[in-house]
Parts: C-alpha cells; sequence; structure tokens
C-alpha cells in the first residue's frame, strides 16, 4: 500500500495538495451529533409591507428545510429557540442566518421590490471547553418574491455550506 508521501510525490504537488484537501473532513462536522438553526432579521428600516416574523419564520423553515435535505439521515437538523442549551452542548453544530430586507431601490436607483441580504455562520461551542470557532461563508442576497426568499437561495445556502 503506497503511503501518503509516497502517493503525494506521484500526484505532483499540485494534484496532491488538492487531493488530501478534498480528503480532510471538515472539522466544523468532526464529532457533530446535530444541526440546529437561528434566525435573525434585522428589523430596522424594513420596507413598509413586509411581516418581519413570517419572514423571519420562512427564512428559518426554508433553510432547515434545505440542510436537512442535504443531512439526509445523518444529523437531526431542528431551529433553536434563544437560550436553548443544546446550542453550546458537545456535539452541536449551530448555523446563524442573518438577514436584512430593503427596497431594491437602496442599492439600483429605480428598482423596484425587496431585497434581502443573507449572510450564514457556522458556530461550534462545546460546554466547558474553548470558545466557539467562527466559520463565514460569503453573503449573498435575493428578491423577495411574494414577501418570501425563493427556496432556490436557501438550497444555494445549504449546498455552500455542507458542499455540492
Amino acid at each position: 500500500m503506497l503511503g501518503m508521501r509516497r502517493l503525494a510525490g506521484l500526484l505532483g504537488p499540485t494534484a496532491a495538495a488538492f487531493w488530501l484537501a478534498a480528503a480532510t473532513p471538515d472539522p466544523l462536522w468532526i464529532g457533530a451529533e446535530r444541526v440546529l438553526l437561528r434566525c435573525h432579521l434585522e428589523r430596522a428600516g424594513l420596507p413598509r409591507g413586509l411581516d418581519p416574523a413570517a419572514l423571519e419564520e420562512g427564512l428559518c423553515r426554508g433553510l432547515r428545510d434545505a440542510v436537512a435535505r442535504r443531512m439526509g439521515n445523518r444529523l437531526a437538523v431542528r431551529v433553536a429557540e434563544a437560550g436553548d442549551a443544546a446550542l453550546v452542548a458537545d456535539g452541536s453544530v449551530v448555523l446563524l442566518l442573518h438577514a436584512r430586507a430593503l427596497p431594491a431601490s437602496a442599492i439600483v436607483p429605480d428598482a423596484e421590490g425587496t431585497l434581502v441580504a443573507l449572510g450564514l455562520q457556522t458556530a461550534r461551542g462545546e460546554a466547558g471547553g474553548p470558545p466557539p470557532s467562527w466559520f463565514a461563508a460569503a453573503p449573498t442576497a435575493a428578491r423577495l418574491e411574494e414577501g418570501a426568499v425563493p427556496p432556490s437561495v436557501l438550497e444555494g445556502l445549504a449546498a455552500d455550506l455542507l458542499g455540492r
């Protein structure tokens, strides 16, 4: 059987680095037992006519469903309430979805509709252990359709987080 060094020598430095990176598990998921989701919609400056509670709930539910589909039966995925002890429990991976709705005209003059900027961070904190490790994905934006973010946008966030 080939050793790692011998294999790296046969593949060449670029191919070996790519192969090793692909074969190395993301430390975020090592020992994970559950996925918890927290969502926050910035309520200051919301465009008129938006129901902030419904929008926030829809974002959370949509992302939970997208992540659960990608996880399959590997880990339970649920929305956690503020103060839930599981947020800092061993084995918890926490997804923090931050959202801000603003009129499209704030970005593009004369544009109509509402945009939502979305940022997704992951946290892994262990009870009684070191402080949480923070990782972040690039933010994204989407136009609201009938008061909701299109499911394809939330599917994209889940795909970026969990790999395509």
